[in-house]
Order: C-alpha cells, then sequence, then structure tokens
C-alpha cells in the first residue's frame, strides 16, 4: 500500500513505470536463459529439482553437495537458490 512504503521507494516505481515499463525480448524467461547460459558457456554445471542430502565442508568452507542420489558434486563455487533459511537449515 502507498501509505506503508518509503517515499524513495516510491520515487523508484514511478520512475520505472512513468515513460512504460520495460521488459526484455521474449519475456522476463530470457534473463534465466542466458544466466544459465552464462554458467554452461565457463564450464559450470546446473542441477534442478535434485534433492540434496548434505553440504560437503572441508575446513569450514563448502566444497560440494551431496545428492540424495549418493551424487557428489564438487565445485570452487556452489549456488544454492532455496534461499537462505533452506540452505543453512
Amino acid at each position: 500500500m502507498p501509505s506503508e512504503e518509503s517515499f524513495a521507494i516510491h520515487c523508484l516505481v514511478r520512475k520505472h513505470f512513468w515513460k512504460g515499463a520495460y521488459y526484455p525480448r521474449g519475456g522476463a524467461k530470457v534473463i534465466s536463459e542466458e544466466m544459465l547460459a552464462n554458467v554452461l558457456d565457463n564450464g559450470g554445471q546446473v542441477v534442478i529439482s535434485a534433492k540434496v542430502l548434505n553440504l560437503i565442508v572441508e575446513n569450514g568452507t563448502c566444497k560440494g553437495v551431496e545428492l540424495t542420489t549418493g551424487e557428489k558434486f564438487y565445485a570452487k563455487n556452489i549456488i544454492s537458490a532455496t534461499g537462505a533459511h533452506s540452505t543453512v537449515s
């Protein structure tokens, strides 16, 4: 509700719509497709709808994940798209 938002946020939203909103060609899905392409182009791997059994932690640093299937994935960088609560609980 406008009465509950900060003035700065209100101004940002108004400015966004002042001359019309912008959307990527092809819709919002293009954003995730481009991000995915960047990961794959740089040798990364993406696993979806996989259940993680454990984070593989060595010396206080996450080095990989173990799936419920028993598969283990090790990487220099690991990105969790589930949110902070699901990742650390």
